[in-house]
């Protein structure tokens, strides 16, 4: 079990000298912690709720999250600014999780598989058909129809009637699932700054004395159809249209860019980060610039 079930031990397993390892790379393990710090380097270390990693006050703890939780059912909806915990209620297709290909669909968005990307297609930080992790910023808690959390659903009216699990990656990115979906990535791509140039985003948002949070490229990820990119494009330049199409998960990118084509391409959320540097230097690039 793991005290910390987010930041599961397959997140930092590897080597940043060579950037190699067994279970990641340098540049996802910097990737993830974009998103998530334990412990930011100020001050000392507050141990006050270890009596929380106890199994019986970790079952309350569990249980108390559910009871607060809100349901989602779409990628965009994970992205609402929130203090919730939201529940994912994921529909296993297998008994085994390592013969659930639905499941390998959903966990490869999020990252959740283990060694090697998932070579052994087992979920990492899984305590009784719950993995938890987060996105945007906001705690999710993935939990398999399996579960015998399931049964504490039940108990609550309030969630009940449950939204209908995504059953692969391509219904979790259907904004039809999501009515606010729009109004959502609107929000959180509202402060975006657009740059020219091989620089990272953080050094790019830090030279006009704001810093980047990582957390918001999911908004990116999000824009399937890359509308709301297009949208803070078009603030600096009318003339940026993604005239030339919208790709997604475009491979040697960490954020959102629009190339010489005007082809607008958005990165895998496995690979998103302020600090790495794009493979196409002479791309306009989105970043997620706050004060």
């Amino acid at each position: 079990e793991c005290i910390f079930p987010e930041v599961a031990r397959t997140k930092h397993i590897g080597d940043l000298t060579t950037r190699s390892g067994l279970t990641t790379s340098a540049a996802a393990q910097q990737s993830w912690f974009d998103f998530i710090f334990l412990h930011e380097g100020k001050g000392t270390v507050s141990m006050e709720a270890m009596q929380s990693a106890r199994a019986s006050t970790y079952e309350e703890i569990m249980k108390q999250m559910i009871k607060m939780g809100r349901p989602v059912s779409c990628l965009a909806d994970m992205l609402s600014d929130t203090e919730m915990p939201l529940l994912f209620l994921f529909q296993a297709a297998a008994d085994q999780h390592h013969q659930d290909e639905a499941w390998d669909d959903i966990a490869t968005t999020f990252g959740l598989l283990g060694r090697g990307g998932g070579w052994d297609r087992l979920p990492r930080g899984f305590h009784h058909g719950v993995v938890q992790s987060r996105v945007g910023g906001n705690l999710i808690l993935f939990i398999s129809s399996t579960s015998p959390y399931v049964q504490e659903i039940a108990k609550l009216k309030t969630l009940l009637p449950f939204p209908p699990a995504p059953r692969n990656k391509e219904e979790l990115m259907d904004s039809g699932r999501c009515p606010n979906a729009e109004s959502i990535l609107s929000t959180q791509m509202r402060s975006w700054r657009v740059f020219s140039g091989a620089a990272s985003c953080s050094d790019l948002c830090h030279g006009v004395g704001l810093g980047c949070k990582a957390a918001k490229l999911w908004a990116a990820v999000a824009d399937e159809s890359c509308v709301m990119l297009q949208q803070v494009l078009g603030q600096v330049q009318s003339r940026f249209t993604c005239a030339g199409g919208c790709e997604t998960e475009a491979a040697g990118l960490y954020t959102p860019v629009m190339d010489e084509d005007q082809t607008c391409k958005i990165p895998g959320a496995n690979a998103m980060s302020c600090y790495q540097m794009e493979t196409e230097p002479f791309a306009y690039k989105a970043c997620p610039c706050i004060n």
